[in-house]
C-alpha cells in the first residue's frame, strides 16, 4: 500500500487537535489567583537531570537571569531528557541553583514525547500542568510547536481554552527545518509528514496569539502575514562588556594593512542548514587563487557532519589551511576567537536567524555570506557585511578573494561592523521582548 504523506498529515492534524481541545472540560476564570507580574514560559531548549537537581543548557539559563530582571514570577517549562540519552557535545549545562535560590525564578520539567508513542502516552499529564500553570500566570510565552512532544501546542490550546492572550517566539521558521542526511522513501515521507504538521500547528497558533516575537528579519518575514500583532526582535546572549574594545579595534584595523593572512572564521554546528561543504568548496576556491599561505579558515563547532567535512577536506589535502577543530564550549574563548577573524564566512541555506552573524559584527568581524532576509536587516544603514546570492560559494569565494587583495575595503567593512557595538546585546534585547509582552498581552 503507497504512503500518502499529505493524507496521513490531515489525519494526524485532525487527531491532534481533538487531542488538544477535548470535549467536556470545565471552564475556570484565567484570572483566578495570578500574580500580576509573573511569566509563564514554555521552551524548546531541555533540562538535565544532575546529580544535584536540574541543570539548564547555559545560554537559556542567562535568558532566565535576565527575563527575571522584568517579571516578579518567572515559570519556566521545558522537557527533561531521559537519563539514558546522549545530549550531544555541543551542550554546555548549567546549574540554576543562584539562580532558584532568588525565589523569582521555577523550572518545571515535563517528560520527553518527541516520539508519537511518548506524546499520546504523557499528553494528558502535560495538558493537566497546564491547566493549572496558565490560570495562574499573567503572562504567557510559548516556543516549542511543532509535531510530536511540542508541548507549547498544549499549552497555546489551554491558552485559547480560557480567552487568555499569549505570546509566541520563533528564531527559525519551524517547519523548513532540514531532516538528517540520508534516510530512503518512508524516512522523507516521514519527514514530510512531521514538516506538515509543524506548519499546521505553528500556523493555528500564531493566527491565535495576541504577539508574536519572531527573531530576525528572516523569520518575521515568514510569519508576520499570518500574526495580528507580529515583532521584530533579536536573541543574543552576549553581554555589553563582551564588545571588542576600542584599543582592541584600533590594533585589528592596523594589523590588516601588514598582516598577510586572511583569517576566515565561522562559529555554528557542522549541520545542512549550515552547508559546511559550500563552505569548503568556498574556501578551497579561495585557496587556489589566493595561495594557502594567505587564508586560514577556521569552523568552530560539532555536528552531525563534522566527521563528514573532516574526510572532505583531507580528500582535498588542504588541512593545513582548513580546519575543523570541533567544539569550543569556553564562552570567552569563542569571543575572543571571533574577535580574531577578518571576516566570518557562512553558508546558511534555510531560514533561521543565527546568533553568530551578530556575535561577528559585535566582536568588529565583518559578514561574508549568503544574502537573507535576517543578514541584510542586521547591517541596513550601518554596513559591515558583503552578502551573495545564497547557494552559490563560487560568489562567496570570490568576495572573500577580494577583500583579501583590498584590504583597505576591509578596513572600511571592519569598521562599519563594530558600529553594531552598542546596539546589540542581551540586556537591551531582553528588555525590548519584556515591554512588547507587557504592553500587548
Amino acid at each position: 500500500m503507497a504512503l500518502d504523506p499529505q493524507g496521513l498529515t490531515c489525519v494526524l492534524c485532525d487527531h491532534l487537535a481533538k487531542r488538544q481541545n477535548p470535549v467536556g472540560r470545565g471552564q475556570r476564570d484565567p484570572k483566578s489567583n495570578v500574580t500580576e507580574k509573573s511569566l509563564l514560559l514554555e521552551l524548546g531548549v531541555p533540562f538535565r537531570r544532575g546529580a544535584g537537581g536540574l541543570l539548564v543548557e547555559a545560554q537559556a539559563l542567562n535568558g532566565l537571569r535576565l527575563w527575571s530582571q522584568h517579571f516578579d514570577r518567572v515559570t519556566v517549562c521545558a522537557a527533561e531528557l531521559p537519563p539514558d540519552m546522549a545530549d550531544g557535545s555541543t551542550i554546555v549545562w548549567a546549574d540554576p541553583a543562584h539562580l532558584l535560590a532568588q525565589g523569582r525564578v521555577v523550572l518545571e520539567p515535563l517528560p520527553w514525547g518527541y516520539r508519537p508513542s511518548d506524546h499520546f502516552r504523557f499528553r494528558d499529564q502535560v495538558m493537566r500542568r497546564f491547566e493549572a500553570l496558565v490560570p495562574t500566570h499573567r503572562y504567557l510565552c510559548f516556543s516549542n510547536l511543532g509535531a510530536f512532544g511540542a508541548w507549547g501546542n498544549l499549552a497555546a490550546a489551554e491558552a485559547r481554552r480560557l480567552a487568555k492572550p499569549y505570546s509566541l517566539w520563533f528564531d527559525w521558521v519551524l517547519h523548513q527545518m532540514p531532516s538528517s542526511p540520508g534516510g530512503g522513501v518512508l524516512r522523507n515521507a516521514k519527514s514530510r509528514v512531521l514538516s506538515a504538521i509543524t506548519k499546521y500547528q505553528t500556523d493555528k497558533a500564531i493566527r491565535a496569539c495576541s504577539l508574536g516575537l519572531f527573531h530576525g528579519q528572516t523569520v518575521y518575514d515568514a510569519y508576520a502575514p499570518l500574526c495580528k500583532q507580529p515583532a521584530l526582535v533579536h536573541d543574543i546572549h552576549v553581554h555589553p562588556e563582551d564588545a571588542i574594545a576600542d584599543a582592541d579595534l584600533a590594533a585589528k584595523l592596523a594589523a590588516l594593512a601588514s598582516e598577510p593572512t586572511l583569517r576566515v572564521g565561522y562559529v555554528g554546528r557542522v549541520h545542512p542548514m549550515k552547508a559546511p561543504f559550500q563552505w569548503i568548496e568556498a574556501i578551497a576556491e579561495t585557496l587556489a587563487v589566493a595561495g594557502s599561505e594567505r587564508v586560514l579558515a577556521t569552523w568552530l563547532g560539532d555536528g552531525p557532519l563534522l566527521d563528514a567535512a573532516r574526510d572532505r577536506v583531507r580528500s582535498l589535502g588542504l588541512e593545513s589551511s582548513i580546519r575543523f577543530p570541533g567544539f569550543v564550549s569556553d564562552r570567552d574563548t569563542l569571543l575572543s576567537f571571533l574577535r580574531e577573524q577578518n571576516v566570518l564566512a557562512f553558508c546558511h541555506i534555510t531560514p533561521e536567524s543565527p546568533r553568530c552573524l551578530i556575535e561577528a559584527l559585535i566582536s568588529g568581524t565583518p559578514l561574508v555570506g549568503y544574502e537573507s532576509a535576517y543578514a541584510r536587516e542586521l547591517v541596513a544603514d550601518r554596513g559591515g557585511a558583503v552578502l551573495g546570492p545564497m547557494g552559490d560559494p563560487h560568489a562567496l569565494a570570490q568576495s572573500v578573494i577580494r577583500l583579501s587583495r583590498d584590504r583597505q575595503a576591509l578596513q572600511r567593512l571592519t569598521e562599519q561592523a563594530a558600529t553594531a557595538r552598542s546596539i546589540y546585546n542581551d540586556e537591551a534585547v531582553f528588555e525590548h521582548r519584556s515591554v512588547l509582552i507587557k504592553r500587548f498581552l
